[in-house]
């Protein structure tokens, strides 16, 4: 006979899971129109502008799929939100809307945990990322969860399901990822907002460099990684 937290965390998980799957069907036709449309957003913007008000929930909805499936690129939901709402609210729109993301997956993988599934407790999927050792051994997770969601070119869905097997708190690894999430999404926002305005040398400028960041970091990510632990187990 299953435990009564058992049966809750069931009830919990089949709730979150119809609510992601009504997200997705009701975000469907905009996913589609982002991974086609990738390098002219312009018909995504007045796909959103034609659903008025509305349009602010849908990137919610959307930045949160950035982080609940991988395919859906970040970086080009970020530039179309500071295409659609500018400097000012695109920011908190992506950031909200990725904080959603990121709560699901998290709270979502320490409720398997604690159904003691063999499969989910000896997942080693993400090994590579941060193995069960390294986790163990962190002794302020808070701050790696930080510097994590601020390297370059590590997908930020893979963050909240490598930390759910941490000892940090939700509270501490919500807004640790909130902070460390700041200086990309001000920069995409920031870049989609230079496009909307005809700053297009600006944007381009932003653009190379960005790319050119990632790419310089990209092949030491781990190296950074395993820096950033070391230093914060001192």
């Amino acid at each position: 006979m299953m435990k009564k937290q058992q049966v809750l965390t069931l009830v919990f998980m089949v709730i979150f899971l119809i609510l992601l799957l009504i997200l997705v069907v009701q975000l469907y036709p905009l996913i589609k129109e982002v991974i086609a449309n990738v390098d002219d957003e312009s018909v995504i913007v007045d796909y959103i502008y034609a659903h008025g008000t509305s349009g602010v929930p849908i990137l919610m909805g959307l930045s949160a799929l950035t982080v609940i499936i991988p395919i859906i690129p970040g970086p080009a939901v970020g530039i179309l939100t500071g295409l659609c709402y500018g400097v000012l609210w695109g920011p908190l729109i992506f950031l909200v809307g990725s904080a959603f993301g990121h709560l699901f997956i998290f709270v979502s993988i320490r409720q398997l945990r604690g159904m003691s599934t063999p499969q989910i407790k000896d997942s080693s999927k993400y090994k590579s990322f941060l193995s069960k050792e390294q986790l163990a051994r962190i002794k302020k997770p808070e701050m790696v969860v930080f510097f994590c969601c601020m390297i370059p070119g590590l997908p930020g869905g893979v963050i909240p399901y490598v930390f759910a097997g941490s000892k940090v708190s939700l509270v501490k690894y919500m807004a640790a990822m909130l902070l460390g999430s700041v200086p990309f999404a001000l920069l995409y926002v920031f870049l989609g907002d230079r496009i909307s305005q005809g700053s297009y040398t600006v944007a381009i400028v932003m653009a190379v460099i960005l790319v050119a960041v990632i790419l310089i970091f990209l092949p030491f990510r781990k190296k950074i990684i395993d820096k950033i632990i070391n230093e914060t187990n001192v």
